[in-house]
């Protein structure tokens, strides 16, 4: 049986398989967390571009799990009340967020 195209294999895959890091945004505290990561779990895959991880990856079922992910993100945006989008996975980059100190505290006040 299919939910959105998901079948029971797909699930158990999921359940079986070592999962990958997906990046959406981060600031100065989350750019020294993810160097830590990545430098104790070398092996653990650090997505930050979706259309590179495909050049790269090999691995059927991470890349199985990320085209669900994908799937999800379509399927939200398609409640966005105007200019509903798809694909924001490619299109979309990485949120980062200024220093606090950076911050000019006129455009927060109105």
């Amino acid at each position: 049986m299919r939910f959105f195209g998901v079948t029971k294999e797909d699930m158990e895959n999921s359940r079986k398989a070592k999962p990958y890091l997906r990046v959406l945004g981060l600031d100065d505290k989350g750019r020294d967390l993810l160097s830590k990561l990545s430098k104790s779990n070398p092996k653990l895959p650090v997505i930050t571009s979706v259309k590179d991880f495909y050049k790269h990856s090999n691995n059927r079922v991470l890349n199985n799990m990320l085209n669900l992910d994908i799937l999800a993100t379509d399927i939200y945006t398609l409640e966005y009340l105007n200019d509903s989008q798809s694909n924001l996975d490619y299109t979309q980059k990485i949120v980062t967020l200024p220093k606090p100190e950076d911050f000019i505290k006129e455009d927060f006040i109105q």
